[in-house]
């Protein structure tokens, strides 16, 4: 643990986490997010023999207890493996420094490599640590 990234100042706290298959911000609605296609299992059609595979999703995560702006990421590994599938850029995010705002982010995941059936984490990286994750499955059909 004496290698670990250390984080500067208080970190945010996730409200929610969402994997979905896309999350917008209506024009109409600016502080409001849509969420379709809750994402907890994809379905690969066919053998095993049909991997690797490629499928893109959106990650949804509201935030509150900001103090301070940073960088936010997302990485999918393969929970068996702990191979890496996806590891997105660092994405600025400006959160301010009220802890009583909500601030709502929508990360995309355009290409995560699938090497096969199992289960996948997502984390949620805010400079660095890990403040969140959750997991999908994928199965053959």
């Amino acid at each position: 643990m004496a290698h670990e990234r250390k984080p500067s100042g208080l970190l945010p706290f996730v409200r929610h986490m969402v994997l979905c298959e896309h999350a917008e911000a209506p024009p109409s609605h600016p502080r409001r997010v849509n969420i379709y296609g809750v994402l907890t299992r994809a379905v690969a059609l066919g053998d095993v023999t049909n991997f690797p595979r490629y499928f893109s999703f959106s990650v949804y995560v509201s935030l509150s207890e900001c103090r301070r702006d940073g960088q936010g990421r997302i990485i999918v590994s393969e929970v068996n493996s702990g191979e890496i599938s996806y590891a997105s850029p660092p994405h600025d995010l400006r959160l301010g420094n009220d802890p009583l705002a909500v601030h709502d982010v929508v990360i995309r995941v355009p290409t995560c490599k699938i090497m096969g059936p199992g289960i996948y984490l997502v984390e949620f990286e805010f400079d660095g640590v890990v403040l969140s994750q959750e997991s999908f499955s994928v199965i053959t059909r």
